[in-house]
């Protein structure tokens, strides 16, 4: 029986996925999890947990949606690329890369698939979600990554701000090296913030709502698209809210308790129990399953 009760497609070869695989060394920002990088078309037929078996080539899917993640940094943080496939539109979500080593394998995956980056968005600021915004802003282009990528807009929660500009301090803390230093972040003042009447991010022609999910994060959000026909599952890219199994941590200072515990029940009342959960670490999940096996959601079914 398949992990996932979901219907997405694989789009990358192995070894485009193997690109964006990373041996690093495992950090505890959440509470457990293993790896799964993926790279995938969403909109398609199923795939195995194993995310091999039903690897296709990207040039015959009409898709609209195309998707690529791999764990990067110290943290194994899951960066991804979401894709318009009709417009070439593109957009990192989380964008953690430490290395240009491990950006540069994204950008080149932009790059073969003929896709132009058009936006950043963060689900929230901690370390290891943003550690890559320096080397995105500074790097040179070459040519296996011909993506320009210095001046596209970096969105964020307002109540991220003070999260981010505490970076250089939090990698000290935490002994967090960055290629080209930590001092090297877009300033606070250069980001493009959530309005707070805004509830949706466009990318070429799709839409995603922005779903508040306040707790691990103060200013913590995830996007949903959601399924264009009944045979489809919302797709959800939470950051560190819902893992497999787990929850982002709550013991943080800048963390609430009490806001996970609402924005908990309040994602468990109103999403679809089909929803593919892509979070911050880990493989993917469905909401079922979590429903199923989560003892974090137990409280509030």
């Amino acid at each position: 029986m398949s992990l996932f009760a979901t219907r997405l497609r694989l789009a990358a070869s192995p070894d485009a996925i193997k690109d964006l695989s990373f041996a690093c060394t495992r950090r505890s920002l959440h509470r457990g999890s293993s790896n799964f990088p993926v790279s995938s078309r969403a909109h398609g037929r199923a795939f195995s947990a194993s995310g091999g078996s039903d690897t296709t080539s990207s040039k015959t899917d009409t898709a609209p949606l195309d998707m690529a993640s791999g764990p990067v940094n110290g943290f194994q943080m899951n960066q991804y690329v979401i894709a318009c496939t009709a417009t070439r539109q593109a957009a990192i979500v989380d964008c953690g890369a430490s290395s240009r080593q491990e950006l540069n394998a994204f950008l080149k995956w932009m790059t073969e698939r003929d896709y132009q980056l058009t936006a950043v968005w963060q689900t929230h600021a901690h370390l290891d979600h943003i550690a890559g915004l320096g080397l995105l802003s500074t790097t040179s282009t070459d040519d296996d990554t011909d993506v320009s990528s210095s001046d596209v807009p970096i969105y964020l929660h307002p109540n991220e701000r003070e999260i981010y500009k505490s970076f250089p301090q939090r990698c000290q803390d935490f002994g967090f090296t960055v290629e080209g230093g930590t001092d090297t972040l877009p300033s606070h003042d250069d980001l493009t913030y959530f309005t707070p009447d805004q509830t949706t991010m466009t990318l070429g022609n799709l839409t995603f709502d922005i779903i508040p999910t306040p707790g691990h994060s103060p200013g913590q959000v995830g996007f949903l698209l959601s399924a264009s026909s009944s045979s489809e599952p919302p797709i959800f890219l939470g950051g560190d809210f819902i893992m497999q199994g787990s929850i982002g941590r709550t013991d943080f200072p800048t963390s609430s308790p009490q806001d996970m515990d609402a924005s908990l029940k309040r994602f468990v009342e109103i999403m679809d129990e089909k929803t593919v959960i892509y979070p911050g670490h880990g493989p993917p999940t469905t909401l079922e399953r979590e429903k199923q096996a989560n003892p974090f959601l137990q409280p509030f079914l």
